[in-house]
């Protein structure tokens, strides 16, 4: 699965959900379809949250991958280097690694990652989630690590 093919799949799926509900005048019926379009939306967000997250996490190993690769003369550094244990750091500190504390994507993936958690964590009804402008960010970010880590696009 593609991040294009996610991305075709919440413009379908959101397509439907539209048209259906706009087929309804009574309120009840439109309202059902809202909260089906609403669910679509989370559920979309964690998918596509979870694929950013698969390249972060990517983008760890080819950093472990060449901090093995790297001779070190100063033994305090390699030391460092022996003791992380990517796997075992936490979400944020791997985007830490990968894009840096300071920079504005950091803010935007660790703001997205509390979003994640609340919908994950049963917060169904409280985001408006603008998806379309989500997908273009995500997309934007997930180039900016390909490009920084040299991984293939």
């Amino acid at each position: 699965m593609t991040f294009d093919d996610i991305n075709r799949g919440y413009l379908l799926t959101d397509r439907y959900l539209t048209d259906k509900e706009r087929e309804y005048s009574n309120y009840k019926d439109k309202e059902y379809w809202q909260i089906l379009q609403k669910i679509n939306e989370e559920a979309y967000y964690l998918i596509l949250f979870s694929f950013l997250e698969g390249e972060i996490n990517r983008a760890c190993q080819v950093i472990k991958k060449n901090i093995k690769n790297i001779k070190h003369n100063n033994h305090l550094i390699k030391r460092a280097c022996d003791i992380i244990d990517i796997e075992r750091l936490s979400f944020g500190q791997r985007t830490e690694l990968v894009l840096g504390k300071s920079s504005h994507y950091y803010r935007d993936v660790m703001g997205y990652y509390g979003t994640r958690c609340d919908i994950a964590h049963g917060k169904l009804d409280y985001y408006d989630i603008p998806v379309t402008a989500f997908i273009e960010r995500i997309q934007e970010i997930i180039d900016i690590i390909k490009s920084e880590m040299n991984i293939d696009r």
